[in-house]
């Protein structure tokens, strides 16, 4: 991903989009160097990348590919590697606070083969993606319909589990993607883990949830 530029169009009807549309060298760049009719307030920038976030339209896998590839000169976005996912999923939950999406999902080039057994996934340049990094109870061919896939920005993890002589706070307020779930241990009770756990790409607490265990008085 380092130097791309990538394009991200949200709204409704219909699911979100990342179109890669410029390539920059490897030395740093700010929002001017991303060129385009694009307002810089809705730019962000991670790793040598630009991300605009368009948050007027969405549609269907086709049209978010066609507006890429007509609009951007560019494609869907491929390749999306763990550290960019976070940046991506993260962004996505600060533009959701400032304007409430009604959609925050985001079309990525990654579709199945065509064939209706088929349980392999290619990005569309045809590379094989071996071990496609799932939401929570996914893939699940919804309705048998499920052959392209989205950066899901709908990611809740939930209440997180109590434990026993211990409690634990929510400090951001929420259980949605990069909150926190903070432990603390009654008094006579060490903890055995990490005190602070964070909602993940995957819809879960990471990483394990902590026990509070007798201290040992000699």
């Amino acid at each position: 991903m380092v130097g791309r530029y990538v394009f991200i169009k949200m709204g409704v009807p219909g699911n979100l989009s990342l179109c890669e549309v410029e390539v920059f060298s490897k030395h740093d760049i700010s929002r001017d160097r991303c060129r385009g009719d694009f307002d810089v307030s809705k730019l962000g920038l991670y790793n040598r990348t630009c991300y605009e976030f368009q948050v007027t339209s969405g549609g269907t896998f086709d049209v978010a590919r066609n507006y890429c590839q007509k609009r951007r000169n560019g494609d869907l976005v491929q390749f999306i590697e763990p550290l960019t996912q976070s940046f991506l999923s993260t962004e996505l939950q600060r533009i959701d606070s400032e304007v409430e999406l009604q959609i925050k999902m985001l079309w990525i080039g990654l579709q199945k083969e065509p064939q209706f057994t088929s349980r392999v996934w290619r990005w569309l340049d045809g590379t094989k993606v071996d071990n496609p990094t799932w939401g929570k109870d996914q893939p699940n061919n919804y309705n048998q319909q499920q052959n392209c896939v989205v950066l899901d920005g709908n990611i809740n993890c939930g209440e997180p589990s109590k434990i026993n002589n211990g409690v634990v706070s929510l400090p951001d307020g929420r259980t949605t993607y990069d909150a926190k779930a903070q432990y603390v241990c009654a008094e006579n009770y060490t903890m055995d883990g990490n005190e602070t756990v964070i909602c993940g790409d995957s819809g879960s607490w990471e990483p394990r949830i902590p026990q509070c265990l007798c201290k040992h008085f000699t």
